[in-house]
């Protein structure tokens, strides 16, 4: 199947249970990439430090998302194809995600892996809009990635495996429950419907009791609001990606074996009175060692 930008040649590979994106790049083709995702590439392929068609606002906005501040313009400026492989953080899965102008899709923090060069990465630092989901997704913030104009083609990458779902909303329909922490990304919003706004709701699987005497606690909702009630006329698809492991929970795996090995301190911890420690030795301790050397000198 031809994808845009096909000459980025593009190819989603599985090795030992672990995907990887290799790219073997026509001359003169381009790809933006993920600071920290490059394996290896062939001699003829340049790179540069790049703000992004974002601008310097989505810099900012990419860094408290998790994303490079800065990120690499990929080029292969030789006469023959060239290759770049490229892989994900964690352990697991890359989807490959075409995005059609006027879209805006949201993903959450650590998954930018790359797209063609037309698309915007950003982020979505809405926080009074988005607490709602922090409970369970783990996230104030989003990475978002957007077409203003011409239809492009993203990759992301999950923790474990990829799952596409496309729960089609309407009166009567039946909704999809996403548990904390597996949520990965959904089309955000188009030039006609807010996907995120309108279709997705923090709630219980059973109720509040039930939901934490089994472990589930909040869950994120993905449908109608009111199913009796639609929204909108007609058929609307809400298309989402989840993922099979919880980096949240792998996150807190070792974080608690970093606090054994310390003693009881956990690493945030022992960070931010690193971190309270020199500030107050800095404005106070700093000065009194300072006033006792003067006096000596006397």
């Amino acid at each position: 199947m031809t994808t845009p930008f096909s000459n980025i040649g593009a190819k989603i590979i599985n090795k030992n249970g672990c995907d990887t994106l290799e790219c073997t790049m026509e001359p003169g083709a381009s790809l933006i990439t993920n600071q920290d995702s490059m394996c290896y590439m062939e001699g003829g392929i340049v790179t540069k430090a790049t703000t992004g068609s974002s601008g310097i606002g989505g810099m900012f906005r990419r860094a408290i998302t998790d994303s490079s501040f800065f990120q690499n313009a990929v080029t292969n400026a030789a006469s023959i194809k060239q290759k770049i492989v490229l892989s994900p953080l964690m352990q697991g899965s890359i989807v490959e995600i075409v995005i059609q102008p006027g879209e805006t899709w949201r993903f959450a923090n650590k998954t930018f892996l790359a797209c063609s060069p037309n698309l915007q990465v950003s982020g979505n630092l809405n926080i009074f809009r988005n607490f709602r989901m922090s409970f369970v997704n783990g996230n104030f913030t989003y990475v978002t990635i957007t077409a203003p104009t011409e239809v492009g083609v993203a990759w992301v990458t999950g923790y474990g495996g990829i799952t596409k779902h496309e729960i089609i909303v309407g009166i009567n329909s039946i909704p999809l429950l996403i548990n904390n922490g597996y949520f990965l990304g959904m089309l955000d919003k188009t030039n006609t419907i807010d996907y995120w706004k309108d279709y997705t709701t923090l709630t219980t699987s059973g109720g509040l009791f039930s939901s934490f005497m089994t472990d589930i606690g909040f869950v994120m909702k993905v449908g109608e609001k009111n199913p009796l009630q639609p929204l909108r006329d007609g058929k609307v698809v809400c298309t989402v990606y989840t993922q099979t492991l919880n980096p949240h929970a792998f996150e807190k795996y070792i974080e608690g074996i970093a606090k054994r090995e310390s003693g009881g301190t956990s690493v945030k911890g022992e960070v931010a009175e690193g971190v309270a420690t020199g500030i107050f030795s800095l404005f106070s301790g700093g000065r009194r060692r300072t006033r006792r050397i003067n006096r000596r000198k006397r």
